[in-house]
């Protein structure tokens, strides 16, 4: 017995293109441009695994820094601003021993844009 995959399978790019919208079409009549399917069905597999193998990466480092914001967010907020100033906390820990209480960088709390005030004296 012959089944709808294995003439769909036979059918050139374009026209297997055409049966993909018409199929997903019948799904609650959702619309999806016969183009979008050409253009995936187009694709190299490394593109398409390449792709995928990002979206879980990106989702896996989501996942990993929604934990650590859940914990304690002055921790977080500040790991966060000394990897986007490219500073190691662990140098000017020992560097100014004692300065500042706070990751903030002795400012207490962030501002009203949610970033810690910036006193030169005070810096991570």
């Amino acid at each position: 017995m012959k089944t709808t995959y294995d003439e769909v399978v036979k059918q050139p790019v374009d026209r297997l293109a055409q049966t993909m919208q018409d199929m997903t079409y019948c799904y609650h009549e959702t619309e999806v441009p016969k183009a979008h399917y050409k253009k995936l069905l187009g694709k190299a597999v490394e593109e398409v695994v390449a792709d995928s193998v990002n979206v879980n990466m990106v989702n896996a480092y989501y996942k990993t820094l929604a934990e650590f914001n859940k914990g304690n967010r002055e921790w977080y907020v500040a790991a966060v601003l000394c990897i986007e100033l490219g500073l190691n906390p662990s140098k000017a820990q020992s560097a100014g021993a004692g300065r500042h209480q706070s990751p903030y960088g002795g400012c207490g709390q962030p501002t009203k844009a949610g970033l810690p005030c910036r006193r030169p004296e005070n810096r991570i």
